[in-house]
């Protein structure tokens, strides 16, 4: 890569996915100068000020013991502006969560951060955009070949049989379908994906305010 500016790279893990009513647990930053030949290195966890569900935890580890002594994200924010102040941001799906709920947390801590001006790098963006997720890149990735009559009702229903006999062996998954089909769908959410569920456990909307 080539930097005309520091690129910061960060993670966030928090207490769910609401940037609204959710906070931030912890944060690492990997700054990247020089082309990436040099690195700062910075991680901290960050005491929410609200309990910490069981559902986050069992995703990242962290219980509110662990940040009950920890600096609040308003006695942070200041510190971390200016780690993050004249770099360009980049991580995975920082555009879909990181960022939005980082810039949140400044909000509310009335400390001036914005993402304007900055060059936003989203690995999961390029992972996306370089390795389709259809069935031609299913087929791909499964199965080392290309797809030939992509679109043909047949061709993409013989493809999508050989695909999920390969994630069967390569998951070592059960054949039974009704346990299959468990894995695909959630039976307390809709088919739709227009609901899910959050960190405990409830059913959120996935689209709108």
């Amino acid at each position: 890569m080539k930097l005309t500016r520091p690129l910061a790279f960060f993670d966030i893990e928090s207490t769910g996915t609401n940037t609204e009513t959710d906070r931030i647990v912890e944060i690492a930053v990997v700054k990247l100068w020089h082309n990436g030949g040099e690195r700062e290195v910075f991680r901290t966890l960050i005491n929410p000020q609200q309990p910490v569900p069981a559902g986050a935890t069992k995703i990242h580890g962290i219980t509110a013991a662990d940040v009950c002594d920890a600096l609040t994200f308003t006695e942070f924010a200041p510190q971390l502006s200016r780690l993050l102040e004249g770099c360009d941001l980049a991580g995975f799906n920082i555009l879909g969560f990181d960022l939005p709920m980082l810039e949140a947390e400044f909000r509310r801590a009335k400390v001036s951060f914005t993402a304007d001006g900055r060059a936003l790098v989203d690995a999961m963006k390029l992972f996306h955009k370089h390795e389709p997720r259809d069935l031609t890149g299913a087929v791909k990735f499964y199965l080392r070949r290309e797809m030939e009559g992509a679109h043909g009702a047949l061709a993409d229903t013989e493809a999508t049989v050989d695909v999920l006999m390969a994630q069967a062996e390569r998951y070592g998954l059960d054949g039974d379908a009704d346990s299959l089909a468990k894995l695909c769908v959630d039976p307390a959410v809709d088919r739709d994906g227009k609901f899910k569920k959050d960190a405990d456990g409830k059913i959120v909307f996935t689209f709108g305010k």
